[in-house]
């Protein structure tokens, strides 16, 4: 009984949730342009901008180009992508440090950790827009 009841609990915690990417991939049209911003760019970067539904609708909502979708299959960014183009490529940064000044908007997005075994990666963001990256060394 108790087996049951984490299956049944698993189910309804997992299997429900149609803002997971599989759940998406299963989506028509019309249901994709029900699902929120962050749902669309989870599912670009589970699927690697792979699912043509999934990445027309990115394209047609302006958060990716034409252009992004081969370098989101990649794991690639470019400098000028958009923010959004960069999170459906590498995924969700561990950390981001904002600044706000007279210029507008400046983001720090921190990708990995300070392990020995992995290097941090570091995206800058100007007004939306990759304008440099690096790697620690």
């Amino acid at each position: 009984m108790r087996y049951l009841s984490f299956f049944v609990l698993f189910l309804i915690l997992f299997g429900g949730c149609a803002g997971m990417p599989y759940q998406l991939a299963k989506m028509d049209q019309e249901q994709l342009k029900t699902v929120t911003y962050y749902q669309l760019i989870d599912a670009l970067w589970a699927y690697k901008a792979g699912n043509q539904l999934i990445s027309n609708e990115a394209i047609s909502w302006g958060l990716i180009t034409k252009e992004d979708v081969g370098q989101i299959s990649r794991r690639e960014i470019k400098i000028g992508m958009s923010e959004q183009a960069l999170i459906a490529s590498w995924g969700k940064p561990t950390k981001i440090n904002k600044t706000v000044g007279n210029l507008g908007v400046h983001k720090q997005y921190i990708y990995g950790s300070y392990s020995k075994y992995e290097k941090p990666k570091y995206v800058y963001i100007d007004n939306g827009k990759v304008t440099s990256w690096q790697v620690s060394e």
